[in-house]
């Protein structure tokens, strides 16, 4: 399914003109098909622009041939034309050799007369005319060669007649009897020698002879030499020392003497001078603080404010709802500064706490299980684990729309910038397949797989070709992905998902102008960001016409907002197809 149609009925006949027994085969076939909107009314009276191809093959086989046509609707929304009498693109329609099929045709239809084809479809040639087949077909054997007629006697000279048809060949007379066989050939010279043949195997190993007689004794041989004399033995242990004689006994000690009588007091000294006053003065009013001014403690306002219930700097009325509150206009509050190996390095961060990373100037705050950052206005929301960037992460910033009250990042996914125009090509953002997780498949310039996948996700970051029914890059289909914030592949940042139909409906209600004019004048400043084919990966329709997806599905199809110069409307798409993508704040 694409664009704006919903219905095409193909008709092909292989109409040949009357023609004689002598006469050419015309080298064309009729077509006709019946077109219809995405409300499955009649488009009638209106050009069509078209491209035909006859592929060789298979349905993804080689154009022979290709040629482009514009005609245009009759009162029944019919289309009719003659494949071969077109604009050649590639070969030539009379140079088709019809006996070396099978042969598919392809048709790409643009309904606003163009040649941005949004629609494409493959039948097989089931059948091909009989006289264009015959035009290149093998030829017959040839006829047998009649017998000469009588000579006739030669007749008045009368006017030349009109040349009459060629006879028919005579048959070929029979073969001759063989002749003799002729005498027998002198010998020829003998042959090179062959190559000498591989030497044999190597034979089994005789039998063990018997053993010799054993020889006779050796002499004996004469006596070594004395070994030296050892070294002298270690000195005998000391003789016990004799026993100690004993300690005499201690005399007795002599008595204690008595204790004297205590002296009387002596008189009280003089009492000292006062000493200085301290330091720190006391305060005149509650919440005075003391600071130290270099040469003296100093009890005020000014400097630190504190009333029991909250501190105040720079201001005697901290606000009630916060513990600490610093007014001024010509200072700010600097919190730690460090680079990100320094702040990862901080052991167990308690929950909210602040530092500014140098490394890359944003203030940082920890949440419990991992750090953020913001820079300016710009709040970086975690997307997705394993979310692949084209071209960087795609930045959160938010616009709503005062119609409908509803609160959309306000640019496409993978763009780096909110459009400044229609053509904007930096805001068209990546192009994905419906239900598909931002694995890379989405970036503009990914390669390509004819392999379907048959899990929800893939594990790899090719764009999946699907031209065969039910063109999903997914077998088999499921209608369970993208549903909801926390819905299986959902590609947003945390907090968005992918909006649901009546609610691209309802921005589309809201818009000044039902076309893509009025798309870029909306709070959505929705670009024409074009489109990725589900048969050959290509992009179409860059810059004349934008769609995005919603997370609405239609039987085997997915519902979109599309929108191009003339009109504006929600449409049914392939999920293999590559459309923008659109994050509503949940």
């Amino acid at each position: 399914m694409k664009t704006l149609i919903i219905t095409i009925v193909l008709t092909i006949n292989f109409q040949l003109l009357t023609f004689n027994s002598f006469s050419q085969a015309p080298e064309k076939m009729s077509y006709q098909a019946v077109i219809r909107n995405s409300s499955n009314a009649l488009i009638i009276s209106t050009p069509v622009g078209m491209q035909i191809s006859i592929l060789q093959g298979s349905s993804t086989g080689t154009a022979v041939y290709v040629e482009t046509q514009t005609s245009s609707t009759n009162a029944n929304g019919l289309v009719s034309l003659e494949i071969g009498s077109g604009t050649p693109v590639t070969g030539t329609f009379a140079g088709i050799n019809w006996a070396a099929g099978p042969y598919f045709i392809k048709t790409e239809t643009d309904p606003t007369g163009g040649t941005v084809y949004t629609i494409a479809g493959t039948n097989e040639l089931m059948s091909v005319p009989y006289a264009l087949f015959s035009a290149n077909g093998t030829p017959g054997a040839a006829g047998t060669n009649g017998t000469n007629g009588l000579v006739g006697a030669t007749g008045a000279a009368g006017t030349n007649g009109l040349d009459g048809a060629a006879g028919t060949n005579g048959t070929n007379g029979t073969n001759g009897t063989n002749g003799v066989v002729g005498v027998t050939g002198a010998a020829g010279t003998n042959g090179t020698n062959g190559t000498n043949g591989t030497n044999g195997l190597v034979g089994a190993t005789g039998a063990a002879g018997t053993n010799g007689t054993a020889g006779l004794n050796g002499t004996n041989g004469t006596n070594g030499t004395n070994g030296l004399v050892g070294a002298t033995g270690a000195a005998g242990t000391n003789g016990t020392n004799g026993l100690v004689g004993a300690t005499g006994t201690n005399g007795t000690n002599g008595l204690v003497g008595g204790t004297g009588a205590a002296g009387t007091n002596g008189t009280d000294g003089l009492v000292g001078p006062t000493g200085a006053t301290g330091l720190l003065s006391s305060g005149t009013a509650a919440g005075n603080t003391p600071y130290w001014n270099g040469s003296q403690w100093v009890v005020n306002n000014s400097n630190i404010h504190n009333n029991g219930a909250g501190v105040g700097i720079g201001t005697t009325s901290p606000n009630a709802s916060a513990k600490v509150e610093i007014a001024s206009t010509t200072q700010g509050l600097l919190p730690p500064r460090m680079t990100t190996v320094q702040r990862d390095a901080i052991v167990s961060p308690a929950i909210g706490l602040v530092i500014f990373n140098t490394t890359t100037n944003c203030l940082n705050f920890y949440i419990g299980n991992s750090w953020y950052e913001t820079c300016g206005t710009l709040i970086l929301i975690p997307y997705p684990v394993g979310t692949v960037n084209c071209a960087g992460a795609t930045a959160v910033l938010n616009v709503t729309n005062s119609i409908t009250g509803k609160i959309w990042m306000d640019r496409n996914l993978g763009a780096t910038q909110v459009a400044t125009s229609s053509t904007d090509a930096n805001s068209y953002g990546d192009l994905y397949q419906w239900g598909r997780r931002a694995d890379g498949h989405q970036c503009r310039t990914s390669a390509t797989t004819a392999t379907l996948s048959s899990i929800d996700q893939p594990a790899h970051g090719d764009f999946i070709l699907a031209p065969n029914v039910p063109f999903d890059w997914r077998s088999a289909q499921n209608t369970n992905l993208w549903q909801g914030v926390n819905g299986v592949n959902n590609p947003c940042p945390a907090g968005y998902r992918i909006p649901t139909e009546s609610e691209l409906e309802a921005e589309r209600l809201s818009w000044s102008a039902n076309t893509s004019v009025g798309a870029f004048a909306s709070p959505l400043k929705l670009p024409t960001a074009g489109n990725r084919n589900n048969s050959s990966g290509s992009l179409f329709s860059v810059g004349t016409n934008g769609s995005c997806w919603s997370s609405t599905v239609s039987g085997i199809y997915s519902r979109s907002l599309y929108f191009y110069s003339s009109d504006a409307d929600m449409v049914t798409y392939d999920r293999a197809d590559g459309y923008a993508v659109r994050c509503l704040k949940d």
